[in-house]
């Protein structure tokens, strides 16, 4: 991946965004970003938790970068971001 390709994928990312490649053999052919949109009272909610006595704490299996982002957003300060599921043993 070239370097303005990385540089772009982190800006995305560190504006809350989440980026995909597309390639073909091996070749970067494109690149997206896919947002999620923060609904407008997320905020007001979380600041409702924490008054009743809540720890709010966004846990999102996105990026760093991106779920810090979206953690400021709602007025989150607690993130564990890159949460994998993990199969249940049976």
């Amino acid at each position: 991946m070239s370097a303005e390709l990385a540089g772009w994928c982190r800006a995305r990312e560190q504006a809350g965004g989440t980026t995909v490649l597309v390639s073909w053999d091996d070749v970067i052919l494109g690149a997206l970003a896919v947002t999620d949109t923060v609904k407008g009272s997320a905020a007001a909610a979380v600041a409702e938790l924490r008054r009743l006595g809540l720890r709010p704490v966004l846990l999102t299996g996105d990026n760093a970068a991106t779920a810090h982002a979206v953690a400021a957003a709602a007025g989150i300060d607690e993130v564990i971001s890159e949460a994998l599921r993990r199969p249940r043993l049976r």
